[in-house]
C-alpha cells in the first residue's frame, strides 16, 4: 500500500553550490518516478552542533511509496557521506469529512 511521506535532509555546509545541486538532483533520481517532489530550502543554521557543524544546505522532499520502498531509500540515505541527517515521517492526508467541512 502506497503512502504519502515527507522527509527532510540535511546536506555538509562545505560542500560547494555546485555540488550540493549535484546531490539534490542525485537523491531527487532515488525517488519513485513521478512521485516526488523536492525543495532545496538553503543553508540554514543549527540550534545546535551536529557533526561538529553549526549549519547546512535543508532539503525537503515529499513522495508517495510502499513501505518497502522508503526503506530501501532510507539506506542507501544512510550511506551519503554529504548527509549530515535525516528525517522521514508520513504526512498525513485530509479526511474526507474534513475536506467537505471546508466547502
Amino acid at each position: 500500500m502506497e503512502r504519502d511521506y515527507e522527509i527532510v535532509m540535511i546536506l555538509d555546509p562545505t560542500l560547494s553550490e555546485e555540488i550540493v545541486e549535484k546531490e539534490v538532483t542525485r537523491i531527487a533520481a532515488s525517488f519513485p518516478e513521478g512521485k516526488a517532489t523536492c525543495q532545496n530550502l538553503g543553508r540554514k543554521k543549527f540550534a545546535y552542533p551536529i557533526k561538529k557543524q553549526t549549519q547546512g544546505y535543508y532539503l525537503l522532499c515529499n513522495f508517495n511509496a510502499d513501505a518497502q520502498k522508503k526503506t530501501e531509500l532510507e539506506q542507501t540515505l544512510r550511506g551519503n557521506p554529504a548527509l549530515l541527517r535525516y528525517l522521514t515521517i508520513r504526512a498525513l492526508r485530509p479526511k474526507k469529512k474534513d475536506l467537505k467541512a471546508q466547502s
